[in-house]
């Protein structure tokens, strides 16, 4: 969201959108700090240590992913966002959710090591990356069948909120299907 100023969007524009990212932003945050927080192993000042590491690690993934996201997208996140495409907000909001949420099962639990520790993150962000384009096929063919996802969420007058909620949701519901599958 470094394109434009999220508190002029918010405060000034009501612009709904950025403030579901905003809110997703929060979540995602609070999970990837319940990961490095969670488990034993290293206890005192390394303890906060490898926990502001993973914290860390855990946003560059939230931002990786969500570069991927805007060039898997026939569209400018970003541009849609700023115009105020709500619907467009909310299916971002659910890439950065489920992301969050496969680097929270990453990194919580006992502390083995550092290398294992960044092979998990590495794993899971993987298969984010490669599971993005496929759950968004899945929302766009399955969940959406005779529409096409783009069209709903910016090639119309009103963009579909519905569809974004249901973009959002096969994201974070995918991600939830590869931690338990792991």
């Amino acid at each position: 969201m470094s394109k434009f100023s999220t508190r002029k969007e918010i405060i000034e524009d009501k612009n709904a959108g950025t403030g579901v990212i905003e809110a997703a932003n929060a979540i995602a945050s609070g999970l990837i700090i319940m990961g490095a927080v969670t488990g034993e192993g290293q206890t005192g000042m390394n303890g906060y240590l490898s926990a502001l590491m993973f914290w860390a690690i855990g946003q560059v993934g939230v931002i990786i992913i969500t570069l991927v996201y805007n060039l898997i997208t026939p569209y400018n996140v970003h541009e849609e966002i700023e115009k105020d495409n709500v619907a467009v907000g909310i299916g971002f909001a659910g890439v950065i959710v489920a992301i969050a949420n496969l680097i929270f099962f990453a990194i919580k639990g006992d502390f083995e090591g550092w290398s294992e520790t960044f092979i998990n993150i590495g794993f899971e962000v993987g298969i984010g990356i490669l599971m993005l384009p496929v759950f968004r096929f899945i929302a766009d063919k399955v969940l959406l069948p005779g529409q096409k996802l783009t069209d709903e969420l910016v090639n119309q007058e009103k963009p579909n909120v519905g569809a974004g909620i249901i973009e959002a949701f096969a994201y974070i519901g995918g991600s939830v299907l590869i931690t338990w599958c792991i």
